[in-house]
C-alpha cells in the first residue's frame, strides 16, 4: 500500500521497466513519465500528504528500488490454474517516439 500512496504512477513505471531486468530502466523512465502525467496534481499531492500523515507511511529512500523489489519477489500467483503474467512491461523509454524526441 505504501507504494500506491507514495508512487501513484507505479503502473506506468512498471510498463517502462524493460521487462524488469533492473530498476535502472525505471529510474531512467521516471523524468519522462513525470513530465507526461496530466491531471489535478496539486489535489493529488494534498491527498497523498494527508494519507502519509494519517497512515504513518514513510517514503522509502529508494522508492523505485523498493517498487522493483516488491514486484520482483517470486510468488506463485495463478488464474484458473495458469501462472499470472509479470507486472513488468517490456517497454523502455526508447520504445516511445515522444520520449525519444524529448531526450535528443
Amino acid at each position: 500500500m505504501d507504494h500506491v500512496v507514495t508512487c501513484p504512477h507505479w503502473q506506468d513505471l512498471l510498463k517502462y521497466s524493460g521487462k524488469g531486468e533492473s530498476a535502472d530502466e525505471m529510474r531512467r523512465a521516471l523524468p519522462f513519465l513525470e513530465s507526461s502525467w496530466i491531471g489535478d496534481e496539486e489535489e493529488f499531492a494534498e491527498a497523498r500528504e494527508f494519507l502519509v500523515s494519517e497512515l504513518g507511511i514513510s517514503k522509502p529512500p529508494d522508492l523505485i528500488g523498493a517498487l522493483h523489489r516488491a514486484v520482483s519477489t517470486p510468488i506463485d500467483v495463478r488464474f484458473h490454474g495458469q501462472p499470472a503474467t509479470s507486472l513488468f512491461g517490456r517497454f523502455t523509454i526508447d520504445d516511445n517516439p515522444f520520449f525519444r524526441i524529448r531526450s535528443d
